[in-house]
Parts: C-alpha cells; structure tokens; sequence
C-alpha cells in the first residue's frame, strides 16, 4: 500500500457522496490520512469509529452499519 501512488485527484473529480471511514485506532490508515481525503472531496463525511483498529467492519459492525446505511441515504437522495 505504501508503494501506490496517491490517487488524490480521482476523489477530487469524483461528484458522487463520498465516506471516509477510520477505525479511531487504525495505525496502517490513520485518522490524518483519512481527514487528506475528506478534504480532496468537498462533501465528504468523516467517520471515525470509536475503539477499533484497521478491521473496523469486523470490531465494530454496528457502527460500520450505521455509517453505510447513511451513505446510502444520501446516494438515494442524489
């Protein structure tokens, strides 16, 4: 993963709803690089969940859950 090139302006140009999820924990995607992407997309939102680590969907499924079901919302509102 380190070795990709940043791919940035893909999420600039991309005009779709964006989530950017983080576990609170996550040493291999920490919450910096998370905030670089919500940045790079102006209607981003920003998810950081409480107490997990890079397996966020698995240590905390229910607020991986609520974080989806609301992307989906917005992604249906659109």
């Amino acid at each position: 993963m380190a070795a990709r090139p940043d791919r940035t302006e893909v999420l600039t140009s991309f005009e779709g709803p964006v989530l950017v999820l983080v576990g609170e924990e996550d040493v291999l995607s920490p919450i910096g690089e998370a905030e670089h992407m919500v940045v790079a997309h102006r209607t981003a939102d920003l998810v950081i969940v409480p107490a997990a680590g890079h397996m966020s969907p698995v240590e905390a499924p229910a607020a991986v859950g609520e974080a989806l079901a609301a992307l989906l919302e917005r992604a249906s509102a659109d």
